[in-house]
């Protein structure tokens, strides 16, 4: 297997268990939520160690997201709706070997459900979507679990995830980390 080929694989096989969970919450929700919100910042890394055929892989990827023109809408059913453009920077070290890409994703729209309370929040589908050699990745979202916070009409919302999976013969433990801040309109 190539080495580059092996970097994107670890890659992708990292930011892919960012998107899996199986967390439910049904509860009504907090009302402060719901409105429009336009995307401030997005950081975050994924820090992941794979074995396969016997191989540990090692990857760190640092997220972060520029240039905003990006709208989040949670509404009072539970829906969500994005749209907008924002540009992707993944910094990626690999078994020492670095990967930096950044990409700009234009009139990009989504939606989906939510479930929240006061301070928790899991959405049904993806608020940040890119992708890496065409392959597209979910980032934020997906049943993903996440804290928020708001004051001052600035919402901060922090998912954290610590992950061990056994897909195939692949065995991978990944930490996830992403700090999303959204400005109420």
């Amino acid at each position: 297997m190539s080495s580059r080929f092996t970097n994107i694989w670890v890659i992708l096989f990292s930011l892919i268990m960012f998107s899996c969970g199986e967390e439910d919450m049904t509860t009504a929700g907090d009302t402060s939520l719901q409105g429009t919100w336009k995307a401030i910042s997005l950081d975050g890394t994924v820090v992941s160690e794979s074995s396969f055929m016997g191989n540990i892989l090692l990857s760190d990827s640092e997220i972060t997201g520029n240039n905003f023109d990006y709208i989040l809408t949670l509404t009072n059913d539970n829906k969500f709706v994005t749209s907008g453009s924002y540009d992707i920077e993944l910094s990626t070290v690999v078994q020492g070997n670095v990967l930096v890409a950044t990409d700009s994703y234009d009139n990009v729209s989504g939606n989906g459900t939510y479930t929240s309370t006061e301070t928790d929040i899991v959405l049904d589908g993806s608020i940040f979507d890119f992708s890496i050699n065409g392959v597209p990745v979910e980032v934020s979202g997906g049943e993903l679990p996440a804290t928020y916070s708001i004051s001052n009409g600035i919402m901060t919302v922090t998912e954290t995830k610590d992950e061990i999976t056994n897909t195939n013969g692949v065995m991978a433990s990944t930490q996830i980390d992403m700090v999303s801040v959204w400005q109420k309109q």
